[in-house]
């Protein structure tokens, strides 16, 4: 399910990637991240517009990305750990507006609620894919869910 992982470099050239998301009446979708362990980070920079970045973390290989995509009643999870690998594209090649670089993951997780138990979840892993869930049900969402900053 994974989609693309919005990432760029911050200003001194650290390789950073946001929480973003939020839901319309039918619709939700949301980007989480978490360290190694699946668990809250302290996000650099925190927003608060609707259907943009809430905050920007400093991305490093072992970190966890937790996606998910809703329409109506059915929910989609992916959660992947990044390796740390990065592909480098040739730049001739790249498609207007997509950064010259694929960033490598492990999938740890690929859910759907319609198919799935939430409790068949690694115990580890629920409470990023719970509050990505959240996410996509959160109307017009303008905060951080899986922060250390928390305001949910």
């Amino acid at each position: 399910m994974l989609s693309y992982v919005d990432e760029r470099r911050s200003k001194t050239g650290k390789l950073v990637v946001p929480e973003y998301g939020g839901a319309t009446s039918s619709k939700g979708r949301a980007q989480l991240v978490g360290d190694n362990q699946g668990m809250p980070l302290k996000p650099i920079w925190v927003g608060h517009k609707a259907f943009c970045e809430q905050g920007i973390f400093i991305f490093r290989p072992g970190m966890i990305i937790a996606q998910a995509d809703r329409y109506h009643d059915v929910t989609r999870v992916w959660v992947g750990r990044f390796t740390g690998e990065i592909q480098e594209i040739d730049e001739n090649y790249v498609p207007m507006g997509v950064n010259n670089h694929i960033l490598q993951f492990e999938t740890l997780l690929e859910w759907r609620d319609n198919e799935q138990e939430f409790e068949e979840i690694a115990e580890w892993l629920q409470p990023i894919v719970k509050a990505a869930i959240n996410k996509t049900h959160c109307y017009h969402c303008r905060h951080t869910h899986y922060a250390e900053t928390d305001q949910h």
